[in-house]
């Protein structure tokens, strides 16, 4: 009996041990690991390992796979001795496809749409399988994969075969993601590039555009979206005319950009009153955030009283 309680023991250590996988990185019981000792496999291992970034790491006695590493690179194999020259793309990297493939999740998940994996394979060219799974969290507000989580996206190139229905919807998406390009949000644009293109940061212009409400033009209700934004600060920052305006942003004529402008301009209604004349400011709030203590002293012959002290004509000479 004892000698048995001692075999089961040393078999428990086993199988509680855990060795990490050569690829992924991840760990694993022994159970779930396969040896690498077939040099293709270490070829393809090692590639592997450099496009996930993962410290080079020599492969001995004692390297593994997990059965999903394992599993992929015998399909690869597969592929090429089928095809010489298959198609290859940069697939997300995830082991296992029933949780977020962002934070890893398993309640609220929900299968990633075509529309995310069509734009994160335009936007970060990384191929996203129709099977992988996405937290609601990670969406922007029109449905997107937030785009600061591109990068953190693993991915490697392996054979991957579209084909039937899952290629024709994927091109046709593809199509409408070209149409649709770029310019419709300020998170499809770096930080520098925004303020050279509208002269707003971010945190501006989503300001600016909490105040767009929906305008009356000829009868008709009609809706700003961030992309009109974009083009009417475009408009005043860079002076385009709306023919040029109407190929960069993909509207349908130059009218549809003459209305957008028109639209917009009604923003007035809603910013000039907040900045301008004199609705805008109290006289408290004017003498307390714009009057010094030095014009006090210098323009006020009773500085104790605080008043409004304002230029309304200056002229500099040389002397």
């Amino acid at each position: 009996m004892a000698f048995r309680f001692v075999i089961y023991k040393i078999l428990s250590v086993i199988m509680t041990f855990r060795l990490r996988c050569y690829i992924c990185d991840d760990p694993f019981r022994m159970n779930m690991l396969v040896r690498l000792n077939d040099e293709e496999k270490i070829n393809i291992s090692k590639r592997r390992r450099a496009q996930l970034e993962n410290p080079e790491q020599e492969v001995n006695n004692h390297s593994r796979l997990c059965l999903n590493c394992n599993t992929s690179i015998l399909q690869e194999i597969e592929a090429y001795q089928a095809d010489d020259d298959p198609t290859v793309l940069r697939v997300l990297f995830r082991n296992g496809a029933r949780s977020c493939f962002v934070c890893f999740a398993e309640d609220n998940i929900n299968q990633v749409t075509l529309k995310v994996r069509v734009n994160v394979f335009v936007k970060a060219n990384i191929f996203i399988p129709p099977h992988f799974r996405l937290c609601n969290d990670h969406l922007d507000s029109n449905g997107y994969l937030l785009q600061h989580l591109h990068s953190g996206l693993q991915a490697i190139e392996i054979p991957y075969n579209l084909k039937g229905t899952e290629l024709t919807n994927f091109l046709g998406c593809l199509r409408e993601e070209y149409n649709r390009l770029w310019i419709d949000s300020e998170e499809n644009f770096s930080d520098d590039d925004f303020l050279a293109l509208t002269s707003l940061n971010k945190v501006q212009f989503r300001d600016l555009f909490n105040h767009c409400n929906p305008v009356q033009i000829s009868g008709n209700l009609r809706y700003i979206e961030k992309k009109d934004l974009i083009l009417f600060m475009c408009k005043l920052r860079q002076g385009l005319s709306d023919q040029f305006l109407k190929a960069m942003f993909n509207y349908s004529s130059r009218q549809s950009v003459s209305i957008t402008i028109v639209k917009v301009t009604f923003l007035d209604r809603n910013i000039v009153p907040l900045n301008l004349g004199y609705g805008h400011i109290t006289r408290e709030e004017y003498i307390n955030n714009h009057i010094d203590d030095f014009y006090n002293i210098l323009y006020n012959e009773t500085p104790e009283n605080r008043k409004a002290i304002s230029v309304i004509d200056a002229t500099y000479i040389k002397i």
